[in-house]
């Protein structure tokens, strides 16, 4: 005597049949790996940003790394904190970009050699002011942070 199987059983037992037998075959769901860039080569940071008073500014004054000074763009960061009664020593710092110049920027001055200045007027009395520039190149691609340089306005 025969096993009578229903319509719906062999469905599934034929289902069943070829998901197995796929997944024997299938070498895997097509997927290579994540994509890798090509090789992106950092612009090198800043090491000697040092900040003085001049007047009403503040002048920021560093060497250009070794980079294609056409196509290299400075970005300047600053943080600013108040120096009487809600200065906080060791807190974190709240770095926000000021300018973002193209080494050709007439606000970016050039002095011998790879030195150049930039100048930050807008200022506030009684305050800390630091600040870090960040060297990118024409891709968008940029470099660490530069060494910290503080300059303290007074009341």
């Amino acid at each position: 005597m025969r096993a009578r199987i229903s319509a719906s059983s062999r469905w599934v037992v034929l289902f069943l049949l070829v998901a197995a037998c796929s997944a024997a075959t299938l070498p895997g769901c097509g997927k290579k790996g994540d994509p890798v860039p090509p090789r992106v080569f950092l612009p090198p940071a800043v090491t000697d940003l040092k900040a003085v008073i001049d007047g009403d500014a503040v002048v920021l004054a560093w060497t250009m790394p070794d980079v294609d000074l056409h196509t290299a763009k400075v970005v300047v960061l600053r943080s600013e904190l108040k120096v009487a009664g809600e200065s906080c020593p060791g807190c974190p710092r709240q770095f926000v970009k000021i300018a973002q110049l193209y080494y050709g920027d007439r606000n970016l001055l050039k002095e011998e050699g790879r030195r150049v200045r930039y100048r930050d007027s807008a200022l506030k009395s009684g305050r800390l002011y630091s600040y870090k520039v960040v060297i990118c190149d024409d891709h968008g691609n940029c470099g660490a942070e530069s060494n910290m340089a503080e300059m303290k306005v007074k009341e």
